[in-house]
């Protein structure tokens, strides 16, 4: 592999993985990301989470970190906002409506400009308000807020900058292939819509709103070369990146094989990847044939 410059990573699953609920990445994550920046590296974090989390994990591993959030929605250089894009607010009104009527999605969160995770109250049943409270709990240092205020999610709608929607048509490893069935649906009916499945939940961006878009527009922001970058995920929000770094692409093990599929090499951690970046070192990586 030519020089590496940056790794672009996905969060969750990922530089996340495995979870560790008080330290957030894990101290063989941190050292590599520690050598490779020390090295004169960049890591760009790449993620479907908004801007919160970008600053939280630069605060938590100690380094400043661009970020990609709400898969290409918004693209953050040098603590400057270098490209924002939402949803339309008619589209948006539209789909939500379609995903409450006749899909009947059990939560559904707004990804704003102005606020981090907006869902409503009235439209969530009891057991899963309650599911989603202990779920939280658990989330320890990954938790991220959010507001559960029906005034406020109909404000957004009607004339917030929405990033993305992310919408649970189910919960649980059952749901998982009733979510890319769903999504592939919704697609064609929202051509002016980015809509991907990523496990049981389904992300909506606008059109041109990809990780791949995002990191397209990045790199030439950053005059960056592309045979110079590397990227790392996990999930269906990923598969537009695996495809667009043929050769230099890291899907994760624990992955599902449709996505595995679409990346050059699987590895189990993310840090794995130094062996590749310091090739000196004995690779634990296999590669997609």
């Amino acid at each position: 592999m030519k020089s590496v410059k940056l790794i672009a990573t996905d969060l969750d699953g990922t530089l996340f993985y495995p979870k560790k609920r008080s330290h957030m990445v894990t101290k063989e994550n941190r050292a590599f990301i520690h050598r490779f920046v020390d090295d004169g590296g960049r890591i760009l974090l790449v993620t479907g989470r908004n801007a919160y989390f970008g600053e939280k994990v630069g605060s938590k591993i100690g380094l400043p970190f661009d970020y990609i959030a709400c898969n290409g929605s918004l693209v953050v250089s040098g603590g400057k906002r270098i490209f924002e894009k939402g949803i339309s607010n008619e589209e948006a009104k539209k789909i939500v409506a379609d995903l409450q009527n006749d899909h009947e999605a059990k939560l559904i969160f707004l990804f704003t400009k102005d606020h981090n995770m907006v869902c409503q109250r009235k439209e969530i049943a009891k057991w899963v308000k309650m599911g989603y409270s202990i779920y939280r709990i658990f989330e320890g240092t990954y938790r991220e807020p959010y507001f559960k205020d029906d005034e406020l999610f109909e404000k957004e709608l009607e004339s917030g900058m929405i990033y993305k929607i992310l919408m649970f048509p189910g919960f649980g490893k059952k749901s998982i292939p009733f979510s890319f069935e769903l999504a592939k649906k919704l697609q064609p009916l929202y051509p002016d819509l980015n809509i991907v499945a990523s496990e049981q939940a389904i992300e909506i961006t606008a059109q041109g709103c990809t990780k791949r878009e995002g990191l397209s527009f990045y790199l030439d922001y950053n005059q960056i070369n592309v045979d110079n970058v590397l990227v790392v995920g996990d999930s269906g929000n990923d598969i537009s990146m695996f495809q667009a770094f043929p050769g230099r692409s890291f899907c994760m093990d624990h992955s599902l094989e449709d996505v595995k599929q679409h990346a050059s090499f699987v590895i189990k951690r993310f840090s794995d990847i130094e062996n590749y970046v310091y090739p000196s070192a004995e690779t634990t990586a296999e590669t997609n044939d």
